[in-house]
């Protein structure tokens, strides 16, 4: 089992924390919105009064093992301290433009006890995706312990993740338990009723989830939506015109649709229009989908649908949007669903990634029981599957 940050002697140690700090970037590289740093201000308040030097290693953006000028650390240190201020953290915060040797060495040196360090972008270096052994060699030799806060990268076995973890003293910070803590509850022990609301588009990725709701969790009733739903359609026997879907999927969805017939709830009207930048929309039933048009959100008879089924639910897990929530036009449904999981009796939990940015767009962030940081890493537990991440803190 791992271990707690507080299960470790961190005072006046050197502590290198994993953090997931991938924020979205404006055109100038500023930062835009903050959650993912500010979730991690619990560990980094403790690791401050603790007295610890602390070295944040994050990895930003998409640089695929070369250093990218728009994606450096060090537009980091100015949201990070920001943030300090706000809660009262009177600590420094630096960056230092490389991610291991004698410039790091030096500058870990220079940290007052309580100051933090930002590590370049993990991602700059190659063998971080690859778990390259030297390359989390090089970090453990920077530091007396780890620290793993990034629960939304714990799905990657890659060296800042896995690597680190087996060569120091380990621990996970309060952000990556609380995590763990509230989304396996959510499902080993939810309040009953328990519904689920899936949209998204990869049928990869939510057949296996809609398995494990349904056959090892219990899930009452399972309500689908997004583009996955298309692929469902066609097993309906019904034509979806230029929607997508995955035909390599279509007799999964049929098997699936006889299994759980009595729990699996599919729209009965969808908006569709001639192309995603289209404002032309239209309400059709879902078996008079029209050939030269796609199905981009669900109706409002579904919606209406949905909110009665969800009415009596105990718990609602929400992991994938009913459509192309980004364009105002198919942005309805998954607006809907938010509001009905926001005015629900029950506990609401939202997994995290395009889910996670729905919601704070129509601003119901405030009113869920938990928004998950992870999109991938909370599509993994949700799928039953064991997360890198912890199961190398697990061994240590």
């Amino acid at each position: 089992m791992w271990k707690s940050l507080k299960d470790l002697d961190v005072s006046q140690k050197t502590v290198l924390v994993r953090v997931d700090f991938n924020v979205p970037l404006d055109d100038q590289g500023r930062v835009t919105n903050v959650k993912r740093i500010r979730e991690t201000l619990p560990t980094l308040r403790y690791l401050h009064e603790q007295g610890a030097r602390t070295l944040l290693l994050t990895h930003l953006g998409r640089p695929n093992g070369e250093v990218v000028s728009d994606l450096t650390t060090d537009r980091l240190v100015k949201p990070l301290s920001e943030l300090f201020a706000q809660e009262g953290i009177e600590a420094t915060v630096d960056s230092v433009g490389a991610l291991s040797g004698e410039e790091v060495q030096a500058r870990i040196t220079q940290l007052p006890e309580g100051g933090f360090l930002l590590l370049e972008n993990a991602r700059f270096d190659a063998r971080e995706k690859k778990n390259d052994p030297s390359l989390a060699q090089e970090w453990a030799q920077l530091a007396d312990v780890y620290v793993n806060d990034g629960f939304a990268v714990s799905h990657r076995d890659h060296a800042s993740v896995t690597g680190i973890a087996k060569l120091l003293p380990s621990a996970v910070g309060f952000s990556f338990e609380t995590e763990v803590k509230t989304l396996t509850a959510a499902i080993t022990s939810p309040r009953r009723p328990l519904h689920v609301v899936m949209g998204g588009v990869k049928m990869e990725t939510r057949i296996p989830m809609i398995e494990n709701f349904l056959e090892n969790v219990g899930a009452e009733m399972i309500l689908l939506g997004g583009a996955m739903a298309n692929t469902f359609f066609v097993a309906q026997g019904h034509a979806v015109g230029m929607s997508l879907y995955e035909q390599e999927y279509v007799s999964t969805a049929s098997t699936l649709l006889e299994r759980y017939a009595d729990r699996l709830v599919l729209p009965v009207d969808v908006v569709v229009a001639d192309a995603i930048e289209s404002d032309q929309t239209e309400v059709v039933s879902v078996d008079a989908i029209p050939s030269s048009k796609m199905v981009l959100d669900i109706g409002p008879q579904t919606l209406q649908t949905f909110a009665g089924v969800l009415s009596g639910a105990g718990t609602i897990i929400w992991n994938g949007p009913m459509g192309v929530f980004e364009r105002d036009p198919f942005l309805a449904g998954t607006k809907g669903v938010a509001e009905v999981l926001a005015g629900a009796s029950a506990d609401t939990i939202i997994g995290g990634g395009d889910t996670a940015a729905a919601v704070e767009r129509v601003t119901l962030t405030d009113k869920m029981t938990f928004v998950s940081t992870g999109g991938g890493a909370s599509l993994a537990l949700f799928e039953g599957k064991p997360l890198p991440g912890i199961e190398a803190l697990d061994e240590v």
